[in-house]
């Protein structure tokens, strides 16, 4: 790729047109069409403008090579996306779970470690990749579901969210999770394990399922024992199935005949 085929590829990706690049360098529309396009010619200063504008690395650029400076891009989006939702930095501190001098840093000098960029990304409904690259990118949220928080009574009837019902709490999750899938917000300490958790309060996802023990073996499942829904870990002791909570301090609970298996568990949504 040359210089200016990364340059095409830059307008391109920031929906920027040859006059709008124009009026942020200063410069006629016809030295940008019939100069830098046509024939790859730019002065250095204006080389350092076009790196400045779309954060890239300049040297780079003039060989044909697009390298996004992740640092400026990450600075740049995040005050982007707090000034969406008229945020804070104690705000998104708050939400991730961070100190405020740390989002402070991140806004300052755009270093953050891969887990807190994940969370934000999160939390933002947006992915890592978007919020490394261009200054346009991380503001495209992923389409979106809504989906019913319902109670764990509520679950051993549920078999699909009506369309005329509105329930007292939703949330928002990626459009590939299922229309007949539900929510529900964790009750007790049970699956609170030294290495595996999903904590009192957080969120899970359920998708309805039948039982199938090959299939469920070592899933999270939601379970009806005793007229009550329960969230247990399958597990498949050679040819006999029992609950496992993750919590040593809870006992196991062994498959009766009255045991119902109502769905398993896809994902956990953690509150910020």
């Amino acid at each position: 790729m040359t210089f200016q085929d990364a340059l095409r590829k830059l307008l391109a990706d920031n929906n920027m047109t040859v006059n709008e690049l124009a009026e942020k360098t200063g410069v006629k529309q016809p030295s940008i069409s019939g100069g830098w396009l046509k024939t790859g010619r730019i002065s250095t200063d204006k080389l350092f403008t076009l790196s400045k504008i779309f954060n890239v690395d300049a040297e780079a650029l003039l060989k044909g090579r697009i390298v996004m400076n992740e640092k400026e891009n990450i600075k740049k989006n995040i005050a982007n996306l707090l000034k969406s939702k008229n945020w804070s930095t104690y705000d998104l501190a708050t939400k991730i779970g961070v100190s405020q001098p740390a989002v402070q840093g991140w806004l300052s000098r755009g270093s953050i470690n891969k887990a807190n960029l994940a969370k934000v990304a999160k939390l933002f409904n947006t992915t890592t990749d978007n919020l490394i690259g261009g200054s346009s990118s991380a503001l495209n949220p992923i389409p979106t579901r809504r989906i019913a928080v319902i109670s764990w009574v509520q679950a051993g009837t549920w078999t699909n969210m009506p369309d005329n019902v509105e329930y007292d709490e939703y949330i928002e999750t990626d459009s590939s999770i299922g229309n007949d899938c539900y929510a529900l917000r964790v009750n007790g300490d049970s699956m609170m394990g030294s290495n595996r958790t999903i904590p009192e309060g957080s969120i899970v996802i359920v998708q309805p399922c039948e039982l199938d023990f090959d299939r469920l073996n070592h899933k999270v499942v939601i379970a009806i024992e005793d007229g009550d829904a329960t969230m247990k870990e399958l597990v498949l002791d050679g040819s006999v199935p029992y609950l496992k909570p993750w919590n040593p301090a809870y006992s196991i609970i062994k498959f009766t005949e009255a045991t119902k298996i109502i769905g398993r568990v896809i994902r956990v949504q953690y509150e910020p």
